[in-house]
C-alpha cells in the first residue's frame, strides 16, 4: 500500500498533516470498530492498515490491527496500544476455532509458554482473520484458523453448504429429511449441534434447497445454508424390492 492509497482510505488529500491523519483515523476507527453494534470488520482492517502505513517508523515491525475487547474498543484503548507498541518482533500464534464458534462468536483462553492469552473471536470471522492482543507484557498477532466441519462446508463469507444422502424412495415421495445446521445462540461451552427438519418437493431424486438465514452471521448479515439432497438406494434390497425397481426402470418417462 502506498502513502497515497493509505490517505485515500482515510478520506484525506496528499497534503494532510499528522493531526489530520490522527483525527481521520480516530473518527473512522470508532465508527467501524467490529465490537460496535454497527461496526464493519473489513473496513476497520483497512482503516488500521492505512493508519499504520502512515505512522509506521522504519524500524517498527509490521502488525495487523488492535481489536480491543469489550468496552475497550474506544479511542483510548486503541491509543494506548499504539503508544505502548515497541520495536520488538510480535509473537504470532494460530488460534483454532470450530465452525460453531465462528457462528456464535466466542472468547477463549489459549496457553503459550505458561502465559494465558485471552482472545475474542467476533461472529462470522474468516479463516485467516487476524488481530492483536497482549498478555503479560507480550504482544501477540493472532491468526484465526477454522477447523474443518464433518458435514458443513463454508462456500463464502457467510454461506454454508451440506450434502445429505437420503433414501431415494423417501426423497422421491417427498418425506421429511433432517439435516444438521449450526446453533443460533452463543454458549459458554462448546455449542450443541442443531438440526433442521425439512420436507423437499416430491418427484425428484436430487434436490438443492436454500435455507435463508441459516448460515453464518456477523450479527448484521445472515448467510444461507445450501442443502444438497442426493437420493441413494439401500444396498441390501430384497428380491421383491429389486423386482419392483426393475419394473419401474422399464417404464418410459
Amino acid at each position: 500500500m502506498t502513502r497515497t492509497e493509505a490517505l485515500k482510505r482515510l478520506g484525506l488529500k496528499t497534503d494532510a498533516s499528522d493531526d489530520d491523519i490522527k483525527s481521520a483515523y480516530r473518527k473512522l476507527a470508532m465508527k467501524h470498530h467490529p465490537d460496535r453494534p454497527d461496526g464493519d470488520e473489513d473496513k476497520f482492517q483497512e482503516i488500521v492498515a492505512a493508519y499504520e502505513k502512515l505512522t509506521k517508523k522504519s524500524d517498527e515491525p509490521d502488525s495487523i490491527f488492535d481489536q480491543q475487547q469489550g468496552s475497550e474498543w474506544g479511542w483510548d484503548g486503541m491509543q494506548r496500544f499504539h503508544q505502548k507498541r515497541s520495536a520488538r518482533t510480535p509473537k504470532r500464534m494460530n488460534a483454532i476455532f470450530t465452525l460453531e464458534e465462528v457462528r456464535t462468536g466466542i472468547t477463549k483462553t489459549f496457553e503459550d509458554n505458561g502465559r494465558d492469552v485471552r482472545v475474542h473471536l467476533p461472529q462470522g470471522a474468516k479463516d485467516g482473520f487476524q488481530w492483536t492482543t497482549q498478555a503479560d507484557g507480550f504482544f501477540y498477532v493472532i491468526t484465526c484458523r477454522v477447523a474443518e466441519h464433518p458435514t458443513l462446508v463454508r462456500t463464502s463469507r457467510f454461506d454454508l453448504e451440506t450434502t445429505v444422502k437420503v433414501n431415494a424412495a423417501a426423497l422421491y415421495l417427498g418425506k421429511p429429511v433432517t439435516v444438521e445446521a449450526l446453533p443460533f445462540e452463543a454458549n459458554s461451552e462448546r455449542p450443541a449441534p442443531k438440526t433442521i427438519r425439512l420436507t423437499p418437493p416430491a418427484g425428484e431424486l436430487q434436490k438443492t434447497l436454500r435455507l435463508r438465514g441459516k448460515g453464518l452471521t456477523n450479527g448484521k448479515v445472515y448467510g444461507d445454508l445450501i442443502v444438497k439432497l442426493v437420493g441413494v438406494m439401500p444396498p441390501d434390497l430384497s428380491d421383491d424390492e429389486r423386482r419392483v425397481i426393475e419394473a419401474i426402470s422399464e417404464r418410459d418417462i
